[in-house]
């Protein structure tokens, strides 16, 4: 029996449970990022600015808060990088992660407070910036993420939106992606096997030279025999994704796709590779009339824009691959500022 198109989505395309501090490869990856950046900015001496003008035994308190609206994300990566100074540093949580930015709190003149921290001046001052370009970033692409995915639902499409693996961040992208209610590509090389350009252009590179690299029916072939070697291993993997450059292709492949199934359900996804719109409608519909289209996700991927993303999302293609809320990222405006009063 097959599942519901929601669930086959969720399948193949929601990492949501590896992105959290439970997991251990996350939290060990993302501490090593944050010593790396503050290992950059502070090196063996510190910040010789707060050095010489703060006492060691000063202490003090400052609240990290927003003045913008927008969706928190990466409060748990800062607290984690805070539990490392936890002989010098206190830190209270005042917002919870994921939760929508209201833009304005009448206790805190304007603010919504994020993050309360005391203890060591000098400590707090090295860590301030690392905390905030970590929150800024991560709060920016969760909002980005949140607000293309409100345009999405608005206009009745069902497509989701997906995080590419062209990352700056690395997973702490991918888990401001989620947390914007996004969904993520494979973890990595090593649980999902996907079939790309690359792979096609090296069947090329070991056969003979004489051959057509432009003709479709050998490329059809390569790609073909790619997929029967990856079917023959598919119990090392969490599914198969197939890139495809025509609506030809797509429909091959996804005959191919159906008929290794043979009635047995296993994640597959076909990419549609530069598609425009008109093409993954034709490509969408073909496979209806097939019978195919039940057995296969569809994934549009390629230069996709902000300002295209609606224009996908009406063919009703089931994931929208971009990486735009990452690579230009509109950062939230958070900033930390000292409380002068006790509390």
């Amino acid at each position: 029996m097959l599942p519901d198109r929601e669930t086959m989505v969720q399948n193949l395309y929601n990492y949501k449970d590896s992105y959290t501090l439970e997991s251990p490869l996350y939290k060990t990856s993302i501490i090593a990022f944050m010593n790396s950046m503050l290992g950059e900015d502070l090196s063996e001496t510190g910040c010789i600015t707060a050095l010489a003008i703060f006492r060691d035994e000063d202490q003090g308190k400052a609240m990290i808060s927003a003045q913008q609206k927008g969706i928190l994300a990466g409060l748990d990566e800062a607290c984690l990088l805070l539990d490392n100074y936890r002989t010098h540093l206190r830190y209270q949580r005042a917002m919870k992660q994921g939760r929508p930015i209201q833009d304005g709190d009448p206790l805190e003149a304007n603010e919504d407070p994020i993050l309360y921290i005391e203890g060591r001046i000098i400590t707090i001052l090295e860590v301030e910036r690392t905390i905030l370009n970590i929150l800024q970033r991560m709060s920016g692409i969760a909002t980005e993420v949140h607000e293309q995915q409100e345009k999405i639902r608005a206009c009745g499409s069902p497509s989701r939106l997906a995080a590419t693996r062209k990352l700056q961040w690395g997973r702490m992208d991918k888990k401001a992606f989620i947390v914007g209610g996004g969904l993520s590509h494979r973890r990595g090389l090593y649980n999902t096997m996907m079939i790309k350009d690359t792979e096609i252009d090296f069947w090329h590179y070991l056969e003979d030279g004489d051959m057509d690299p432009d003709s479709e029916t050998v490329r059809i072939e390569w790609i073909l025999g790619s997929i029967a070697r990856c079917w023959r291993q598919r119990e090392k993997s969490t599914g198969l994704i197939v890139e495809v450059q025509t609506p030809k292709e797509a429909g091959i492949i996804a005959h191919r796709l159906k008929n290794l199934q043979n009635g047995h359900y296993y994640p597959c996804s076909i990419m549609l590779d530069n598609f425009s719109p008109d093409q993954i409608l034709q490509t969408l519909e073909k496979c209806r009339e097939d019978g195919t289209y039940d057995w296969t996700l569809f994934e549009s991927s390629g230069n996709i824009r902000n300002a295209s993303i609606l224009d996908y999302a009406r063919t009703g293609v089931d994931v929208i691959s971009t990486g735009t809320p990452t690579h230009s990222t509109n950062v939230l405006d958070i900033h930390m500022k000292v409380l002068m009063n006790k509390r």
